[in-house]
């Protein structure tokens, strides 16, 4: 059976994809399901039957949990440290929740973007301070790119990898993105290959044999070759009308 935590991590990732496919209220669902999951999973760190509404009962059961309304102010009572400002977040978010599945929504897209940043930065802090992980410590590397854009937190974590790369030198040209976190500046040269500070992949360097332009590739996709980006979607896209015209 998964733990509060494993499926916390479920509903987060799932926010992310849905985000990046632009599914904005699928991702407000999602997020705020994985922040009222973490939040349970912290109060049952201090003791298991603390995320059940009734305490004080004598019958408590499973299917009568503390909603996310209630969370914050029972952390607080036993000694988890919540701003004012997270705990409004956190509110209003779920308010929006309540609205999509049950009602219509009476956010923008704008603020709901704001917002689920905010929701976001509060949970890489979250993690930091109370489970001691850091936010890419839970999610998978294809999310990397839309949390980069989500968090205002996830800058600490490029400033740590940048000086990583600084230190080590040899960097790879700027116009050159790791292909699997998408991150510039951060690829440092090691021989023939490359190394990712940010998302700590190992990558091979070397020239693209179809426009000769040099590259960085995980050589995982088509043979052990280093591909231009460019170069790597003409295939792609290749590939995908040839299986389709012999469909």
């Amino acid at each position: 059976m998964k733990s509060l935590f494993d499926t916390a991590k479920v509903f987060l990732i799932q926010s992310l994809r849905d985000f990046e496919d632009g599914r904005l209220a699928f991702s407000i669902l999602h997020a705020v399901t994985a922040t009222e999951l973490l939040l349970k999973e912290r109060l049952s760190r201090i003791h298991q039957n603390l995320i059940y509404g009734k305490i004080d009962s004598r019958q408590i059961t499973q299917e009568n949990t503390v909603g996310l309304k209630d969370l914050p102010q029972r952390l607080i009572n036993f000694g988890i440290e919540l701003s004012q400002e997270e705990r409004d977040v956190i509110n209003r978010l779920a308010k929006w929740r309540h609205e999509i599945v049950h009602h219509m929504p009476t956010y923008s897209e704008q603020h709901a973007v704001i917002n689920l940043g905010l929701l976001y930065d509060f949970l890489s802090q979250f993690l930091d301070r109370e489970m001691h992980l850091t936010f890419n410590d839970v999610i998978p590397k294809s999310s990397y790119k839309t949390a980069n854009r989500l968090l205002k937190e996830w800058a600490k974590v490029i400033t740590k990898a940048k000086k990583k790369a600084e230190a080590e030198g040899h960097l790879v040209d700027m116009a050159l993105e790791c292909p699997v976190c998408g991150a510039a500046g951060m690829v440092s040269l090691r021989g023939k290959q490359a190394f990712c500070h940010l998302c700590d992949t190992n990558l091979l360097f070397g020239e693209c044999p179809l426009c000769h332009k040099p590259a960085i590739d995980t050589g995982l996709f088509f043979d052990d070759k280093v591909y231009h980006p460019k170069c790597w979607h003409s295939i792609l896209e290749n590939q995908i009308k040839e299986k389709e015209a012999q469909a």
